[in-house]
C-alpha cells in the first residue's frame, strides 16, 4: 500500500488521482495495491493500450479506475445487503 503513496509515473498518478476523487485516500490506495501489488499500473495500462490500439491513456485510466471502483464497491453492497 506504502509503494502505492510513492509512485510518480505519470499512468500511476492518473490512475491514484482517478481514485482519490471518489474514494477516501486510504481506501484508494488498498485498492491500488491489491490490484497492483508492484506498487505500479504501468504493465497493465501499456498492455490495454497495445490490446486498443490507443494512443492516449486518459481513456484507459477512466476505464481502471471505474473496474476497480465497482469491484470494490460490489462486495461491500453484498454485506450491506445481508
Amino acid at each position: 500500500m506504502e509503494l502505492w503513496a510513492f509512485s510518480t509515473t505519470n499512468q500511476d498518478v492518473g490512475l491514484r488521482r482517478r481514485l482519490y476523487q471518489r474514494l477516501p485516500p486510504a481506501a484508494a490506495r488498498k485498492i491500488l495495491a491489491r490490484a497492483f501489488p508492484g506498487g505500479t499500473a504501468v504493465p497493465a495500462i501499456e498492455m490495454r493500450r497495445a490490446e486498443q490500439g490507443a494512443r492516449e491513456d486518459e481513456n484507459i485510466l477512466d476505464s481502471i479506475a471505474d473496474e476497480l471502483i465497482a469491484q470494490y464497491r460490489h462486495p461491500m453492497e453484498r454485506a450491506c445487503a445481508a
